[in-house]
């Protein structure tokens, strides 16, 4: 089933009456930013994607008010930081630099692996080792600033010798960049790469895509949520998104 898929799922789907919170609190606040598929703003100013119909889903089950608010994702880890009560980022990775800083939910999704997207006259194999296309400066890569990609690419992005090109768009920014030319290569998810093909009406031959050796699965994102969140709140959440994901049926969360 695609992340479209799954989401029609959701919207047509009912769970019947809502289960009443365990206490009354103030809403949660849900902050985002935008990553299609994942969480992003249509254009009516709607808020749409897969973890954030599953994070919905969740909440409405679990009887939970919450409200939403776009924050630049940066911006989320410092309210995270500073222990705002009642926050939460959606669609974060867990990495070991943050499992310190925030409380995190169960798993909202596996999304699909990264993968090296280029130019098709880049000539770039069907599948890449990292740390030699990393290794070499004359290669520009655009990358989302400040953004995780979980901590196995974090930590080989971090000895990257090549050109960062970061920015502060989705994967569609990352993607025009690289097509113009003004940028080499990028990392996406195969689900980021399916909404960048539809998304600019990419023909199959206007870009490439190139695994990229030892990553063989796709990262677990999460509510990440301050320190100071209720943990009766995460709890009541974390009850209810099994449910959600075996009825959806699309994909498989692990324990990572």
């Amino acid at each position: 089933m695609s992340v479209g898929c799954m989401l029609l799922f959701l919207c047509l789907s009912g769970d019947g009456a809502m289960a009443p919170a365990a206490d009354r609190h103030p809403p949660l606040i849900l902050e985002y930013s935008e990553r299609p598929p994942y969480v992003w703003t249509d254009d009516s100013g709607a808020v749409q994607g897969a973890a954030f119909a599953t994070v919905r889903a969740a909440l409405d089950k679990a009887g939970i008010e919450y409200r939403l608010a776009a924050v630049p994702a940066n911006r989320q880890i410092v309210d995270i930081e500073r222990s705002a009560p009642m926050v939460c980022g959606i669609a974060r990775y867990k990495t070991s630099g943050r499992e310190h800083l925030a409380k995190f939910s169960m798993p909202l999704m596996e999304e699909r692996p990264y993968v090296v997207f280029s130019r098709k006259s880049a000539g770039l194999s069907g599948q890449v080792s990292l740390p030699d296309l990393l290794g070499d400066p004359s290669v520009r890569v655009v990358l989302g600033s400040q953004r995780s990609f979980g901590d196995a690419l974090d930590s080989q992005l971090a000895r990257s010798r090549a050109t960062v090109l970061g920015i502060n768009g989705t994967a569609v920014n990352a993607a025009r960049m690289v097509l113009s030319g003004r940028g080499d290569v990028s990392l996406l998810t195969l689900d980021e790469v399916e909404f960048v093909k539809s998304a600019l009406a990419l023909p199959d031959g206007a870009f490439a895509i190139s695994r990229i050796v030892g990553i063989e699965r796709g990262e677990n994102s999460y509510l990440m949520c301050s320190r100071s969140a209720d943990d009766s709140l995460l709890h009541a959440i974390d009850a209810v998104l099994p449910v959600i994901a075996q009825r959806i049926g699309l994909y498989t969360v692990t324990s990572r």
